[in-house]
């Protein structure tokens, strides 16, 4: 004996598999569909028929109602030998997982979130940030904390991703120049995280620092060798141990007025003293 269908059907997993499963069933009549719940679709994944596994196979599979899944949930329903024919039916399916693994997943053919939620909180890179927003993830009130090298973090590509996020961070100490560090302090949401950000510049960049970039840098250090006047030298001694000649020669020229009025602190940094003509 043979079973056929007589018309187009639509069948759970459950019922779908004691069917197909059946000795006498043919594949040769309407049509067969399986819709059911994402963890149902899932469970497709281990079952193997010992007749019509084939037929099982190649059914076509979709939601039967809204669903949210992981990352690991959608790459497996992509991976069923049935999720080339996946089809959302007009339902939602949403990613809910960490931030990194929303920005690591891939959509896979007929298996593509109508949207994306960030489980917990998140530190990713500016890139990873920037596909977040790419996705117009919801954070679901979550922190996203970006941290990053300053390439990155002042790339303009990453804009979005930045704009999204609740903190901005150093994921390493680092070097930057005054027009560099300027930039990074701007950015109302950015601190260095507790590593050491060394600001290289001229003495009168360093001086025309901002108070937060200031107060934030481990070392206010010089980019080049100098000559300077004592205004110059006093300013640059207000730093007291964040300021770094990094092996430069700082010399002063002025007049003799005014190099006698060098204190303690102020002559240990400069290798000359050069009278003004």
């Amino acid at each position: 004996d043979h079973l056929q269908l007589s018309t187009p059907a639509t069948l759970s997993v459950a019922d779908a598999v004691t069917l197909i499963g059946m000795t006498g069933f043919q594949n040769g009549g309407a049509s067969l569909v399986i819709a059911d719940t994402l963890p149902h679709l899932l469970s497709l994944g281990g079952i193997t028929l010992t007749h019509n596994d084939a037929v099982l196979r190649g059914t076509s599979i979709g939601l039967s109602g809204d669903a949210t899944g992981t990352a690991a949930n959608l790459v497996s329903l992509g991976a069923l030998p049935q999720g080339a024919s996946f089809l959302r039916n007009g339902h939602a399916l949403v990613l809910a997982d960490t931030g990194s693994r929303i920005a690591g997943y891939t959509p896979s053919g007929g298996v593509a979130p109508t949207g994306y939620v960030m489980v917990g909180d998140a530190t990713l890179t500016a890139a990873q940030a920037t596909l977040l927003a790419a996705r117009t993830v919801d954070l679901d009130g979550n922190a996203l904390t970006i941290a990053d090298g300053v390439t990155a973090l002042l790339d303009s590509a990453n804009a979005a991703g930045e704009a999204i996020a609740t903190t901005l961070r150093l994921n390493g100490n680092a070097t930057v120049s005054v027009a560099q560090a300027g930039l990074l302090f701007a950015m109302p949401t950015f601190n260095t995280g507790g590593y050491a950000l060394t600001i290289s510049g001229s003495a009168s960049g360093l001086i025309g620092l901002g108070s937060t970039a200031k107060q934030f840098a481990t070392t206010l250090a010089l980019a080049a060798g100098e000559t300077v006047d004592v205004t110059t030298v006093t300013a640059l001694a207000q730093f007291g141990f964040k300021f770094d000649r990094a092996g430069h020669t700082l010399t002063v020229q002025d007049t003799a007025s005014r190099l006698v009025t060098l204190d303690d602190f102020e002559i240990p940094l400069v290798a000359a003293q050069v009278l003004a003509t």
